[in-house]
């Protein structure tokens, strides 16, 4: 599927928004330089709220990598082949599940799941 617009029909508009981040990027360094030379002060002033929020997305991601490795583990610990089987016969599986506490990765959807399969009239 080919998505791309032809030439002859984008509007100015559309490369205007297309060249947007690029000019963005170019006055963001050119602005510390004019600043640099007008007002110190105020260039220092907004290489810092750079540095601030550069330093504030490397926190996030860092926790976002942290968190992800940490769903990683425990998924890599759960049984996924006998949670599949479970899906065979839904009724015995909730059944044998429902009073169990487990803290494993996505149990308690997982025992739902179930217990909406085995209710289901039609079945599944």
């Amino acid at each position: 599927m080919d998505i791309e617009i032809p030439l002859g029909k984008r509007t100015k508009k559309y490369r205007f928004l297309e060249m947007l981040p690029g000019l963005l990027s170019y006055g963001a360094i050119v602005l510390l330089v004019v600043l640099s030379i007008l007002s110190p002060v105020l260039a220092s002033i907004y290489l810092l709220s750079i540095i601030l929020a550069a330093f504030v997305k490397a926190i996030a991601i860092s926790y976002r990598v942290i968190s992800g490795y940490s769903n990683m583990e425990k998924a890599s610990k759960v049984d996924w082949n006998k949670r599949l089987s479970d899906l065979e016969d839904p009724k015995e599986a909730y059944s044998r599940l429902r009073d169990n506490q487990s803290k494993e990765l996505l149990y308690q959807q997982h025992v739902d799941n179930l217990r909406f399969m085995s209710a289901a009239e039609d079945g599944y």
